[in-house]
C-alpha cells in the first residue's frame, strides 16, 4: 500500500471522530421516527432503518428551529452540512445513527465516551457494522410523528418538545440531555423565543 493511501486511510477515521464531537457540541441530535417513512429521505434528508422498533422508522440529523410560533421546532440539517458529513468526510448516514443509538443503548446515557479498538490494522478502515464502541454518540431521541399532541402544544410530535417533560428515569432517548433541555424549554417548545446558536 503506497503511504499516500495509508496517511489518508489513518487520518479520515480521526476526521470523523473530531466531526462527530463537532456535531455533538453544535446540539445535533438524531430524531427516531419524527416523520413518515415514504418522505424520510425525500424531504427530510434521513435514512430508514429498522434498529430496536418493531418496525423501520425514519432516523434524521437535527438541530434547534427557532421555536413553535414559527413552526420550525427542529429542522434537518441543510443540505451544505449533509454534503460535508456524508460526502467530504465519508461518513456512512446508516453507521452514524447505528454508533449513536448503540452508544446510549448500551451505556444507558448520552454522550459515553468513545473507546478506540486497539485491534484494527491501520489502513483497513472500519466497516459499518464494526465502528468502535461510541464512535458517533449524538442524541437519539425517541419521538412520534403521528403522535396526538396537547391543547398547549408543549408535547409536539416528532421534535425534541415530545420528551422535554421525560427524566432520566423514563430511559435514555425518552428525556432531554441537559445541553438539549437548556434549548427546548417550555417557552421555546411553545412561545415565541430566539434560537440559540447552532449549526446550519
Amino acid at each position: 500500500m503506497a503511504c499516500s493511501n495509508l496517511a489518508d486511510e489513518l487520518i479520515l477515521p480521526i476526521q470523523q471522530v473530531l466531526l462527530g464531537l463537532l456535531l455533538a457540541s453544535a446540539n445535533v441530535y438524531i430524531v427516531q421516527n419524527g416523520h413518515r417513512v415514504e418522505e424520510c429521505a425525500s424531504m427530510w434528508g434521513g435514512v430508514v432503518l429498522d434498529l430496536d422498533s418493531d418496525d423501520p422508522v425514519c432516523y434524521t440529523l437535527e438541530i434547534p428551529g427557532s421555536g413553535a410560533s414559527n413552526t420550525d421546532i427542529s429542522i434537518p440539517l441543510s443540505g451544505n452540512v449533509s454534503d460535508l458529513i456524508y460526502s467530504t468526510y465519508k461518513i456512512n448516514q446508516t453507521a452514524l445513527v447505528r454508533s449513536s443509538l448503540q452508544c446510549q443503548s448500551t451505556n444507558n446515557r448520552y454522550h459515553a465516551a468513545y473507546t478506540p479498538l486497539t485491534t484494527v490494522i491501520p489502513g483497513s478502515g472500519y466497516s459499518t457494522s464494526s465502528l468502535p464502541s461510541c464512535f458517533f454518540n449524538l442524541p437519539v431521541l425517541y419521538t412520534n410523528y403521528a403522535a396526538s399532541m396537547n391543547s398547549s402544544r408543549e408535547g409536539i410530535s416528532g421534535t425534541p418538545c415530545q420528551v422535554r417533560g421525560g427524566t432520566p428515569a423514563d430511559g435514555v432517548g425518552h428525556h432531554l440531555p441537559s445541553n438539549l433541555a437548556a434549548v427546548f424549554t417550555g417557552e421555546f417548545c411553545t412561545c415565541t423565543s430566539t434560537a440559540p446558536e447552532s449549526l446550519s
